[in-house]
């Protein structure tokens, strides 16, 4: 897992900041189901039109199918890869995704980490916006979120980062899951 993983980041994050000189967007919901079903979310990822090759686009989109449906538009002078369908198995979105048995019986805990690279970092106008959406038992050990908000009876934790303001950013969290 950890190679589609780093795969995907170094083709959707970096491969595109390499290529671009314009800015990228990326907007996205995880959501977190009990240990062993499958997570589920949705993505969008934004770009100026032109700036990425037909072929490093048709990799990009081969490397998403993976995981999720994804399409591919132009808009407004702007590139979008997305798979709105709230169907993509957003685990494989980490750099970093690993659960272990937790000292509490019936619960795993589950690490998360996405980085931006440093490529991106360095782009004037890059943003993050991303959730994580929690089922009711779930519990958070672990997280560098800004805020948390609630929706019905489940938590979303909530990550913005802008690049005219930092260089850098992390999504970092670690859940303690019931089994299913």
């Amino acid at each position: 897992m950890p190679s589609l993983t780093k795969t995907l980041r170094t083709v959707a994050l970096v491969g595109c900041a390499m290529l671009l000189s314009g800015c990228f967007h990326m907007r996205a919901r995880h959501v977190l189901r009990y240990y062993g079903d499958s997570d589920t979310g949705w993505y969008q990822l934004r770009f100026p039109d032109g700036l990425v090759e037909e072929n490093k686009l048709q990799e990009m989109l081969a490397k998403f199918r993976k995981f999720s449906r994804p399409t591919a538009r132009t808009t407004g002078g702007r590139t979008i890869i997305e798979d709105l369908s709230g169907a993509a198995s957003m685990e494989y979105m980490y750099d970093q995704y690993k659960c272990t048995d937790s000292p509490q019986p019936d619960f795993v805990d589950c690490r998360f980490v996405l980085e931006v690279t440093e490529e991106v970092g360095r782009m004037d106008g890059w943003s993050l916006a991303w959730e994580v959406e929690l089922q009711p038992r779930m519990r958070v050990l672990t997280s560098n979120h800004a805020a948390v908000r609630r929706e019905g009876n489940r938590d979303i934790l909530v990550w913005s980062f802008d690049g005219n303001k930092v260089s850098q950013a992390t999504v970092a969290f670690v859940v303690r899951v019931p089994r299913a």
